[in-house]
């Protein structure tokens, strides 16, 4: 596991745990960037309108798969707690309109990605209510966003039946030949610094 639960900076340094609304003690945790989880174990399988699945075959659905990367980077163990997501996008890829059942913030660390008509670069995010609709595409160099949400299992309802989406999705996917390499390279992790203790 790649979370630390340790003190830091000595016994007068270390952090207390504190009391959560619900009663229970917080634990302080740092982590380290390296997925914690899969992201099937706090999200449910995406939804797709029956319309989209009976239209697109399954390999050009693998096809398209193949420019998008989720990996969890945080999560409690805690129902009530938090979990901290990083999306990766391949150049072009659209993410089709979809809803959660829970509130979430998005942060833009690299790349960029167009949500309606609005350029978002890194550093500028956005929140989304539960029940929201929304999708945005990346960039043509891709785009990486964090995803901080307060729950640690969610939905994804993929409601967009619009063709137009599925035919730019797949167009992209073809372009880039589905993006080969892509996952590999957005969970490019440096190599850890070991230190003797």
């Amino acid at each position: 596991m790649s979370e630390l639960r340790e003190s830091v900076g000595g016994d007068d340094a270390a952090p207390r745990p504190a009391t959560t609304r619900q009663g229970t003690r917080a634990e302080f945790r740092i982590f380290t960037g390296e997925p914690v989880v899969d992201l099937l174990e706090i999200m449910d399988f995406p939804g797709y309108p029956e319309e989209v699945v009976n239209s697109i075959p399954p390999d050009e659905f693998a096809l398209m798969a193949g420019g998008a990367l989720t990996e969890v980077m945080f999560c409690h163990d805690d129902p009530d707690g938090y979990s901290l997501a990083k999306v990766s996008l391949a150049p072009e890829v659209i993410l089709p309109a979809h809803t959660h059942n829970v509130d979430c913030l998005y942060y833009v660390v690299a790349g960029w990605l167009q949500l309606g008509r609005r350029r978002l670069d890194p550093g500028a995010g956005f929140y989304v209510p539960r029940g929201a609709r929304y999708g945005y595409r990346a960039g043509p160099e891709g785009v990486a966003v964090l995803e901080f949400r307060h729950a640690t299992k969610f939905d994804i309802d993929v409601s967009d039946t619009r063709s137009s989406t599925w035919i730019e999705l797949r167009q992209a996917a073809h372009k880039y030949n589905g993006w080969p390499g892509f996952a590999e390279e957005a969970g490019y992790r440096s190599p850890s610094i070991e230190t003797n203790q």
